[in-house]
Parts: structure tokens; sequence; C-alpha cells
């Protein structure tokens, strides 16, 4: 038994050592045991039972050996028990006086405990109130503004309550009601911000006018006082600079002085900051933009248009008013409106502004009301200018105002120039007295130095049209000048415009009238007389005018870029066309002497004297030259080589008429005192210098036709060459036309000899003789006419092929241009020259066929005016050449001649 329990022993000892010696739950140790393969449930019993047995034995050895140290525990036990027992007693009265005590330190203590509780309640009531107290505090502190309309500090004390005191009192009813309450408020608080913006707004609308209009004043005011100052600026400085000068003192006035804005920009302020602090900034602007471009609309654009100053000085100061506003806000507040914005406003007010001035001044007709639409802009753009506004194209608009201005202000002088033209009576001014001489000349500068002593009544060579054209011109260029002065434009641009303007008015007006005035009216010799002199001393009025216009821009007369009053050498055109009436008036009375002239060229008796008609003639034209003593010298010397060109002239056709049957030596001899008379008067002129030469040979044909028959030489006449050296001024046209009428059977001495004169042959044979010379020089001018053709043909297609060259290369255009013109100008000259050397013209002759060329070219010259002759003097032979042709070599070297090649 003994061994097969330790047989199981052996088998169980892991197990069994674990059951005996753990602390913890035997189940694992069973669950192996039930758990393993060779389960032996009463093996492990058995042997947990001899375990069992084994430790019994150690238990009752070990009782043994200690059984006496337990008696004595025992006993000691005992003593123990009376031991307690006294101190049970004594913890008993211990345990009473306790409990006496802890019902004394019990009420005691709840007495405390109240009192504590009392205490924390009242501690924490106190800081209830003082979060409370300051709470309703501000509520009712913003209840008070709100009353009395302070909304920005209601607005303030509302973002204190929320920031600081709030917090701790949403935990009662009364602090989340205070909270909801603060959306209403904020609210309400920014309505009416809105509100105050808003008549903020109306209030600006209402006001702008009498602000631009009282700012625009002051820049008149400072203007005014800066120009009383002027007195102490040098001479030389110029207007721009004086410009600057009125800026910066506008500048200084409108900065300065802010009283000028009669307008309480608290409201706005106020809405910007409450705005501000309700981080509502973005729709404040907005709002605030909107209804100021809103405003901006109805001031831009006016209702009705501006027929008047005052509509247009009020719509000025509108938009002045309304700018200066704006300029304000920008510089007063941050954020509410940009300089961007400003800008935007201002650009499409400036075009505006162009566009209603251009449409309203449409109709506007005096100069005066431009004038002072001027002076509104010019203030308006110095009072903007003090607030740096951009002012550059307020000068384009008064630039196009200015054109308008200058067209009415031309309209008006034009009619006053004219009226003094037309109303002069073209006679010399007589000053009667010394002291009207004095004002007259302080008046009027006069170029006229007469002698120191003077003789009352003392008269001018220029008549009233000249000072009162000064005065007219002088007016008109101070009005230009004030308009232009103060718009923004240098001293060169104003004077530049000064000058173009009274250029313009002298060439389209002044000049343009005078030549009407001659063309038009009736005018005596006197009256064009004075019109030839009057030019002259309009001339010296231009340099006048040149002075004036130079002390008024402060520039200099002599600088290369000053543009000159060129418009005065326009006065030659009314100058020459007075000249050419002089010339037509004189012609015209030797005309009608001569068509009343009844000349008897074959009378029975002979005439001993001059005919009366030329006499009287001569008389009539010396007496004219004597009493025109204001005409200029080369004028009087080319009208007295007309009158006695075309004397010459009327003469050869009067010898030519058809009217005339019979020629014999007694009328040629009677013609002969009138030619003589003719050269007397000639070079006895007294305009003309005798040494001069110019009128000495002007009547050699007429001598020459009577010499060549009352000296018996038709002979040597027929003769080519000693006609060429005799008679070179006599056409054979005219000998033979007198030959065919000659007839004087009672004066035989006509004849060489007693042969001829018994034979009529001898004028037949002179005649055919100079008409065979005629057919001759007819036929070698046919030649050289086919030689001028195909001339003029080459210089075409010179032209034309020039022409093709010149189209591809550009830059030499000019070139062949101007070379094309000398080559045809040269080619006229030529064969124009040929022309007149080879072949007398008839004097009433205007247009030249050549004749005798291929039937497939013709060349035809149209007619060509006769030039006026130059003033200097003239070749004998050139003058006598041209005499009875009309001037025609002349008119062929003029480039505005006109010919046709037709092929």
């Amino acid at each position: 038994m003994e061994g097969e329990a330790r047989g199981h022993n052996r088998d169980y000892s892991v197990l069994l050592s674990e059951v005996v010696n753990g602390d913890g739950s035997i189940v694992p140790t069973l669950r192996a045991v039930f758990d393993s393969r060779n389960c032996d449930v009463e093996g492990f019993v058995s042997a947990l039972n001899d375990q069992i047995s084994v430790l019994e034995r150690q238990i009752e050895v070990l009782c043994s050996g200690h059984s006496q140290g337990f008696v004595d525990a025992i006993d000691e036990v005992r003593t123990l028990k009376d031991d307690t027992r006294y101190l049970k007693s004594q913890l008993e009265r211990a345990s009473v006086l306790v409990n006496e005590a802890g019902t004394i330190l019990q009420q005691s203590q709840a007495s405390l405990v109240r009192e504590r509780r009392r205490q924390y309640n009242i501690l924490v009531t106190i800081k209830a109130l003082n979060e409370c107290v300051p709470v309703l505090r501000l509520y009712t502190k913003i209840g008070t503004q709100l009353q009395n309309g302070q909304y920005y500090s209601a607005i303030k004390t509302l973002e204190e309550l929320e920031s600081t005191h709030i917090a701790p009192v949403l935990k009662y009813s009364f602090g989340r009601k205070i909270h909801l309450q603060t959306v209403f408020i904020r609210e309400q608080v920014q309505r009416k911000a809105f509100h105050d913006m808003h008549t903020f707004l109306a209030d600006a609308r209402k006001k702008a006018e009498e602000i631009g209009e009282v700012s625009m004043k002051r820049v008149v005011d400072a203007a005014k006082k800066l120009s009383s100052n002027t007195q102490l600026v040098s001479s030389d400085t110029n207007i721009s600079d004086e410009m600057d000068l009125k800026g910066d003192d506008e500048e200084a006035v409108c900065s300065s002085d802010t009283s000028v804005l009669s307008i309480d920009f608290a409201p706005l302020y106020s809405c910007w900051h409450i705005c501000t602090v309700l981080g509502v900034t973005t729709e404040c602007a907005a709002y605030y933009k909107v209804e100021r471009r809103k405003q901006s609309q109805l001031v831009i654009h006016p209702p009705n248009p501006l027929v008047s100053v005052r509509s247009i000085r009020d719509y000025f100061s509108q938009l002045c008013g309304f700018f200066l506003i704006e300029e304000t806000v920008l510089s007063t507040t941050e954020g509410l409106i940009s300089k961007q914005y400003v800008d935007e406003l201002w650009h499409l007010a400036l075009t505006t502004i162009a566009t209603v001035m251009d449409r309203d001044l449409m109709n506007c007709t005096t100069a005066s009301m431009f004038r002072e639409v001027k002076d509104i802009i010019v203030t308006f753009r110095h009072t903007l200018m003090a607030y740096d506004f951009s002012v550059g194209r307020i000068v384009d608009i008064l630039l196009q105002i200015r054109e308008r201005y200058q067209s009415v202000l031309f309209t008006t002088s034009s009619e006053s120039l004219r009226g003094v033209l037309f109303n002069d009576n073209y006679t010399p001014i007589v000053i009667e007295t010394a002291e009207k001489y004095e004002t007259f000349i302080s008046d009027y500068p006069c170029t006229e130095t007469p002698a120191e002593d003077i003789i009352f009544p003392f008269s001018f060579t220029f008549s009233d049209a000249v000072p009162n054209v000064y005065f007219e011109l002088k007016q008109f260029i101070y009005m230009t000048f004030i308009f232009v002065r103060d718009i923004g434009l240098s001293n060169t641009e104003v004077d530049e415009l000064l000058r173009q303007s009274t250029n313009q008015i002298i060439s389209k007006v002044l000049s343009n009238t005078m030549v009407r005035i001659v063309q038009e009216r009736t005018l005596s010799l006197m009256q064009l007389t004075q019109i030839s002199v009057n030019t002259a001393h309009l001339e010296d009025v231009c340099r006048l005018l040149e002075k004036r216009i130079t002390s008024l821009t402060r520039t200099r007369g002599d600088s290369v870029r000053v543009t000159r009053l060129f418009a005065a050498a326009d006065f030659k055109d009314a100058r020459s066309e007075a000249e050419v009436k002089i010339i037509e008036l004189l012609v015209h009375q030797i005309d009608e002497f001569l068509d009343l002239a009844d000349y008897s060229w074959a009378p029975a008796k002979p005439i001993t004297e001059a005919s009366s008609y030329i006499f009287d003639l001569l008389a009539y034209l010396t007496t004219k030259f004597t009493t025109l003593t204001n005409l200029p010298r080369e004028v009087a010397i080319n009208a007295y080589f007309h009158t006695c060109k075309h004397l010459c002239k009327r003469l050869l056709e009067l010898v030519q008429s058809s009217e005339i049957k019979k020629v014999n030596l007694n009328g040629i001899r009677g013609f002969n005192h009138d030619v003589k008379l003719c050269e007397e008067y000639a070079l006895s002129s007294t305009v003309v210098d005798s040494n001069d030469g110019l009128l000495a040979d002007i009547f050699v044909s007429l001598r020459e036709l009577v010499d060549v028959f009352l000296n018996n030489d038709l002979e040597a006449y027929v003769d080519e060459a000693t006609r060429k050296q005799k008679y070179s001024h006599l056409p054979p046209r005219i000998v033979l036309l007198w030959l065919e009428k000659f007839d004087d059977s009672s004066d035989r001495r006509f004849f060489k000899s007693s042969k001829d004169r018994k034979s009529a042959k001898f004028i037949d044979g002179i005649i055919k003789r100079l008409r065979a010379q005629l057919a001759k020089t007819t036929l070698s001018e046919s030649h050289e006419g086919e030689m001028m053709v195909g001339t003029m043909k080459d210089a075409i297609d010179t032209v034309h092929r020039q022409s093709i060259v010149s189209a591809k290369e550009p830059s030499s255009k000019q070139n062949s241009s101007i070379s094309n013109r000398q080559n045809i100008s040269t080619t006229r000259r030529s064969s124009t020259t040929t022309k007149h050397r080879s072949q007398p013209q008839n004097p009433t002759q205007k247009k030249v066929t050549i004749k005798s060329l291929p039937p497939s070219s013709t060349i035809k010259t149209s007619t060509i005016p006769p030039s006026e002759p130059s003033f200097q003097h003239a070749d004998r032979h050139d003058v006598t050449d041209n005499i009875g042709e009309d001037n025609d070599d002349d008119d062929s070297d003029d480039d505005d001649d006109e010919e046709e090649l037709e092929l």
C-alpha cells in the first residue's frame, strides 16, 4: 500500500506540490488531472489522501512540542481579562465624556456650517452682483444713448459689454436675453447710421452749389488780390509763371480755410465709425458710392439746356461743390472712398462737361457770353487744381470753347472792319488844331513823322480807314488775348494763337474786303489812289500790331519761332487791284476821247496843228497825273507807262481801222502833228525821269509809220535789211494797208523820179513785194510750228518716261517733276520767242494757231491775258516790240499758261 502510494506520489508529486504550496485556486491543477491523456482520478485522489495523512502527522508532532507554551498563553489571557474589564470601564466613562463633548461640538459644528454656508452665499451673491451690475448698467446706458441719438457711443458701449461683461452672466436668463438684444441693437444702430448718411447725402446735394459758389468766389478774390500785387513782378515774367503763382495762392486759400465747406460732416463720420465698429464698412462704402454716383449723374448732366451765364455758373458751382465734398471725404476718412473712385468720377465729369459745353454753346452768338463762360471755367479749374485734381482736360475744353469764341469774335470784328472800309470816304485825314493832332497821335501811333513846324490844318496821307482798322484789330487782339491768357497755355502758345487769328482776319476779311470794294464799287481816281496809299499804311499797322502782341504776351518779337503777321503781304492784292483799276480808268478815259474823234485821213488842205481830241486828251492826262501827288512813284510810273502804251495801241488801231477808205499826205501830215504831241507828252512827264529812257521810244512804231511816207522811203522799207535797221518796229501789214488805201493825185512829189511818178505801177510793185514778203514769213512760221510740235512731243514723251521712273523711285519724284517742268517751260519759251521774232502780230489777236501742219497734229494755245509790266526800266527794244501785242512774250513765260496738244 505504501509502495503503491509512493508510486502514485511520484507520479503526482508536482501536482500535489502545486495543491499544497499554491496560494491561488486549485482549479487549474484539477483540470490538468482530468484533462490529461491518461486520466487517473482515483490514483490522484489516493495520492492526495496520502499527502493529507502525512501533513496531519506533522501537525500532531508540532502540537506536542508546543503544548506548554499554549497553557502559559492561556493563563496570560485570563490575566488580561481583568485588565480588559478595567479598561472597558474607563473607556465607557471616556465615551460618555466624548459623547457629551461631541454633542456640544456637533451643535457648534452645525452652527458653524450654517454660518459658513451663509457666508459663502453672501460671497456668491456679491460676485454675481459684481458680474451683473456692470451688465445692467451698460445695458441701461446703451438704452439711454440710443434714446439720445448717441449711436456711436451706444455701439462702443455695446462693444464693451460684449467683449468684457456679457460672458459671465450668460448663465442667467436675463444675461441671455440681453445677449439676444445686442443683435437687434446693432441692426437698429446700423439703420440709424445709414439714415444719418442719407441725411448727409441729401444735405450735400442741396448745398453743393453753395459750396462751389463760395469756393470759386474765394478763388476769384484771391486772384484779384494777386493781380494787385503783380506790379512787383518783373517785366520778363511770363504768363505761365503768373498762373503758377495764382495757383499756389488759390491752393493756400482753399486748403487753409475749411470753413468754405458749410456742411456738417459729423453724420458721415459717425456713420463710418459705427460701420467700422459693426464690421459693415463694405456695405457702408458701397451705399455711399451708389448714392453719390446717382447724385453725380444729376450734377454732371443738367436737366435743362444751359442757355444763360447764370445757368452755366450754377452748373459749374454744383460740379465744384460736389468734387470738393468728395475730396474732403477722401482726405478725412480712411477706406470709405478711394482716389481711383474720385478720379473715375472726375474723368467722367470732364468728358460730360465737354459734351455739354459743345451742345449748349452751339447757339451762343455773343462774344461777351463766351468770355463770361471762360472766366467761370477758369475759376472752376483753379479751384479744383488747388485740391490736386487733374485739370489738363479742362484746358482742352477751354480751347474747344475758344474756337467757337474766335468764330463769333471773328464774325463781329469782320462786320466792324467791313463797315469801316465800306463807310470810309477815302480822302486824307485833315487835322484842324494842335489839340486834335496830339489826341490823334496819342490814340494812333502814326508812323508818319511830319516836320517840326506843323501848319494847321494838317493833312495825313491816309484816310480814316487806317486808324479805324488799327483800333478794330487792336480790340480784336485784346479780346482774343483776354480769353486765352489764363486758360493754361504758355506765353509762346498764346502769342502763336494771337498771331494766327490776326493773320486770319487780315487775310480773309480785310484784304478781301478791300479787293471787293475796288472791284464792285464805283470809285473815282482819287479814291483808288487813296486805297493804294492806305495799303502801305496798313502794312505799318501790321507792324504796330506785332509790337502790341509782343507787349501783351511778353515774348521776344525777334524770336525765330514767332509767327509773323504774314497777312500784311495780302494787302499787295488790294494795292495791285487798285492800281489796275487806276490804269483801267485812265485807259477808259483815253478810249472815250478817241471814240469821239472824227479824223480826216484825206483832207484837201494841209493840217498845220495837232487835232483837238489829242490835245484835250493829253491835257486831261497831264492834269490827272499832276493831282495824284500821294500815288507811290512806282505806281505812277506804271500808270503813266500803261496810258502811253494804250494810247499808242489805240492810235495803231486807228490807222488800221476799216473805216478808213482813203489816205493822202495831208492826212499823214496831220497825224504827224498828233504823233509829235504824243512824243512830247511822253518826254515831258514829271512822273518818269527824262534820263530813264523808259518812254523814249514808246511811240516809235507810229513815228516810223509816218516817216516812211513823209520821207518817201518806201523802197528802202521794202528792202528787208534796210527795214531791220531803220524801221524795225513797223509791221509790214500796216504799211501795206495804207498803201492799198493811198490816193494822192495832188502831190506827185511822193514818187522818187519822173519815170516812177508817171507810172502808177510803182505803188503796185511795192504792194506786191510786201505781200510776197508776208507770204514768205507765213511759210517760215509754218515750218517753225512743225519744229515746235516735234519738240513738244519729245518733251511730253520725256515727261511720261520720267513719271514712270519716278513711280518706281519715289525718292527722285520731286527732282524729276522739277526737271520736266523746266524742260517744258524752256520749250515754250524758246518756241514762243521764235514765233515773236519771226512774225509781227495783230494787236487784237488773242489766240494763236499754227498753220500748215499735218492733218494729224494741231497745237492750240488758250487765250493769254496781258500781264502787268515791271516797274523797272524796260529795254527799249522790248518795250517797242511789245507795243500793240498785249505783252504776249511775257505771258508765254507764265507758269499758269494752258496749252493743248492734239495728235
